[in-house]
């Protein structure tokens, strides 16, 4: 008999509200086949490291059960404030280089329902992350990479703050073998901190609150 599988409770259990976006812990209700859908989508996962290997819901348990054996490390859902539609994901993880140092951390961030990529509701997601992890989690430097012909990421993290501190030539590998430099971006707590009040109507409408107050169905 199969083993049932079961998700471990949230390491870091509060939501976050934006404007037009809330994030919230993931749970067993978001682990479904639509989620599976998007990353064995090649044009949502064009970018992903799961992109090389196909992903069933019990990678996705191990995945988010993993995360959440790490200190200040969780998946957040991220859902549409509107109508409480589930619209992607984004976790906080350890650095995306390798680091016994404290105080670096890293996220990442998917948004598979295709209609939500056009609206921009990715980058509010990311501002209230990088503004939960420098001021709640109190990380000193933040720290992730984005392929070289993913345009979209990596400008975002520039208009964000994010500095370009490096190349990693020909690190990554497209599905159909081509290799392509990866793109170092690091930013630290001081840097947000000079350049958050840029994105001070995102943030004056941000709140966070225990999970337990949100519901996942519009009331």
């Amino acid at each position: 008999m199969t083993k049932k599988l079961k998700l471990r409770l949230p390491s870091i259990n509060v939501v976050i509200e934006g404007k037009t976006v809330i994030l919230a812990p993931l749970s067993e209700k978001e682990i479904n086949q639509q989620y599976v859908s998007w990353l064995n989508d090649p044009e949502v996962n064009e970018f992903l490291g799961v992109r090389h290997k196909k992903q069933n819901m019990r990678d996705i348990y191990n995945y988010v059960n993993g995360l959440r054996l790490s200190k200040d490390c969780e998946v957040f859902a991220i859902f549409t404030k509107s109508n409480r539609c589930y619209i992607g994901n984004i976790a906080v993880t350890p650095p995306h280089i390798a680091s016994s140092e404290p105080g670096i951390s890293s996220f990442g961030i998917i948004i598979g329902d295709k209609n939500a990529q056009k609206i921009g509701f990715g980058a509010e997601a990311s501002i209230l992350i990088v503004d939960f992890i420098f001021c709640r989690l109190n990380a000193e430097r933040l720290e992730l990479g984005a392929v070289e012909e993913n345009c979209k990421s990596w400008r975002m993290l520039e208009l964000i703050g994010f500095k370009r501190e490096g190349v990693l030539r020909q690190h990554s590998v497209s599905t159909n073998g081509k290799r392509s430099n990866t793109f170092l971006y690091a930013m630290l707590k001081d840097e947000w901190e000079q350049s958050r009040n840029r994105f001070k109507n995102i943030l004056s409408a941000a709140k966070i609150m225990p999970s337990r107050q949100f519901s996942r169905s519009k009331t």
